[in-house]
């Protein structure tokens, strides 16, 4: 920011002014939705003995009727004029109180040294001076807020000041005799210099809010909002008959006055006849404040927000929309969402605007969960601001999902068990099943109530069981060909018992089929089986349920899917496994096996003995 130079001075001080200086008129200042505007103020310097600073424009306009808020920050100080000098006695040279708050009298003092004024545009309310002065040495803010009725230019302008010129004396400001002349035409004893910033930020109109009518009364409650300057006084005025729009140069004075609501900020009153009410604002800065209230009859604004069906499913769409009643332009400013999964979510932040008798559908999609959205909007009616919030909870269902039973039944499949089955790897069949985390399929809301949601959808599916059958049951390898009936050394029995042949391998087959659980000729699964275990577990867990109730927010579909996939290696681990091991542990005994394959004896030599 710039150093301006007020009061007198010589030009020399600042040769030039910074091109950017150039105070031009700039537009009309837009309230509605400009931010605050910053403008710096440069004075020119002057040796005019006596003029000074006069008034001067920082082509700054406020908009006729405009409400802004006017902050001028700065600072002044106080120097010698050189240009004095060659004028000034001895008293003058070094001047006492350059700088001080309390200047010699010859610089006015106590009284202002700068002054800066709103000027109004309009004869008829002349011009507006803010509630302080700054003084030389105090830094200084000047606030000034209000409507300014015709437009204003805001200007600075020195005022009440009294300068010491060459011929200084404490005492007097007539010059002694042979001196030089008069004092006007001599240079001042003092300069001012300073610098000082104008901002200027559109601000809104007091508000009125009207309270429902007290029951069995006509009494209503006016309160009004403003929350900029202070408001020290406030006159209450009733209009009957009121109806129409509020002119913006309304003569108040016309009105009858509501004494007992005088410097109150909220007045109850019970109007005879329909009609408005106003109220004008006062206090340091303020330069006229008006707050208006609508009709007295006319009806309050109602936010309206309905979300049809009423109640959906997991995954089913709601439309939501939202009027305004009685029919008149609104904004949708915010959405409060709360989901029974979540809990509060951020604020959303709309700012929609909505013409008359329009609809805001912003919230329709799919739903994920029970939500409750609040939705808040604004709307201006008869000059008056409302507020308006809308609630509204959309139930949502779990889907009806069946326990999970294999797409099915088991499918056999070529065998990768090692072909010496019996001692060494102990595997003459083997049911892979399970649930694969490709088939677990993620759903992720775009838009909507539910915007970010991610659900499991469709159900996923449990594939066929995967059956192998170890091919030494067929003769095949070393180990099967070896049951032929006859033990190594060519005998048929060992201490009495037969050696096993190829039908008693077809024997065990048929039993480790039904331990691994083929389907049976009956079309169910022997409890006593892999199978079985495993159709058991699924039907009777709830893992149907857990899957349909995953609802993961801002999740990735990894997320979504390492949820479902550890629901069900839970189950698997928790109940599948131990019923499987015990099965295991029962079954894959010698004796068992020998007696699945009719009692006989294996020839297990190449077991012991494995040939390549």
């Amino acid at each position: 920011m710039a150093t301006a130079l007020v009061g007198a001075c010589f030009p020399d001080r600042h040769p030039t002014a910074p091109a950017h200086r150039d105070l031009a008129p700039r537009p009309a200042l837009a309230l509605d939705p400009a931010p605050s505007q910053a403008f710096d103020l440069y004075v020119p310097p002057t040796n005019t003995a006596g003029g000074g600073l006069s008034k001067r424009s920082t082509g700054i306009t406020i908009p006729d009727t405009a409400y802004a808020m006017i902050e001028v920050t700065g600072g002044i100080t106080l120097g010698v004029n050189p240009a004095s000098l060659p004028y000034c006695n001895p008293n003058c040279t070094t001047p006492q109180y350059a700088g001080q708050v309390a200047g010699p009298q010859g610089i006015g003092s106590p009284q202002s040294l700068l002054l800066v004024r709103l000027w109004a545009q309009s004869t008829v309310y002349g011009e507006y001076q803010p509630g302080m002065t700054p003084k030389a040495g105090v830094p200084y803010t000047l606030i000034a807020a209000g409507r300014f009725k015709g437009g204003a230019v805001l200007s600075v302008e020195r005022t009440n000041l009294v300068e010491g010129y060459g011929c200084y004396a404490p005492s007097t400001l007539s010059c002694p005799p042979g001196t030089g002349g008069s004092a006007e035409s001599q240079a001042g004893a003092y300069s001012m210099s300073g610098t000082q910033e104008v901002r200027v930020t559109p601000i809104n109109a007091p508000t009125m809010a009207i309270s429902a009518p007290v029951a069995g009364t006509t009494a209503r409650t006016f309160t009004i909002r403003w929350p900029y300057l202070p408001v020290q006084t406030v006159t209450w005025y009733y209009s009957p008959n009121d109806l129409g729009p509020t002119p913006a140069n309304y003569p108040l004075h016309w009105l009858a006055q509501v004494p007992a609501c005088s410097n109150s900020m909220q007045c109850t009153y019970a109007p005879a006849d329909p009609g408005r009410m106003y109220a004008a604002l006062g206090g340091p800065g303020i330069s006229e404040a008006v707050a208006v209230s609508r009709p007295t009859n006319a009806p309050v604004p109602t936010l309206s927000f309905v979300c049809t069906p009423a109640s959906v499913t997991r995954g089913d769409v709601v439309t939501c929309q939202a009027t305004v009643s009685p029919a008149v332009a609104f904004r949708v400013t915010s959405v409060d969402v709360q989901s029974d999964a979540t809990g509060p979510l951020p604020t959303r932040t709309v700012n929609e605007d909505v013409a008359a008798g329009g609809t805001y559908s912003g919230m329709s999609g799919t739903m994920a969960a029970t939500t409750t959205l609040s939705v808040h909007a604004t709307t201006v009616v008869d000059g008056q601001t409302f507020t308006l919030s809308a609630i509204r909870t959309i139930p949502v269902a779990a889907r009806s999902w069946p326990a999970y039973v294999p797409a099915g039944p088991p499918v056999a499949v070529p065998s990768r068990l090692p072909l010496w089955p019996l001692r060494i790897y102990k595997k003459f069949g083997r049911n892979s099943h399970g649930l694969d985390s490709a088939a677990i399929n993620v759903v992720t809301i775009a838009s909507g109530p539910n915007a970010g949601f991610s659900f499991v959808s469709p159900q996923p599916v449990f594939p066929a069981s995967q059956i192998e059958i170890n091919e030494a049951l067929s003769g095949v390898g070393s180990w099967g060909a070896a049951q032929d009936g006859r033990g190594f050394w060519g005998t048929h029995a060992r201490d009495g018992t037969p050696y096993c042949t190829q039908a008693s391998l077809g024997l065990l087959r048929a039993e480790i089929e039904r331990h691994e659980g083929f389907r049976l000729p009956n079309g169910t699964y022997a409890s006593n089986s892999h199978e079985g275990i495993y159709r058991n577990k699924l039907a009777n867990s709830d893992l149907h349920v857990q899957h349909e109730r995953i609802v993961d927010y801002m999740a990735t579909r990894d997320d979504v899917v390492l949820r479902a996939s550890l629901a069900w290696l839970s189950l698997y681990h928790a109940q599948i496994v131990p019923a499987d091991s015990a099965l295991d542990a029962d079954e894959t005994r010698e004796a068992v096996l020998r007696q699945y394959a009719g009692g006989c004896q294996f020839d297990d030599f190449y077991v012991a003995n494995p040939l390549p």
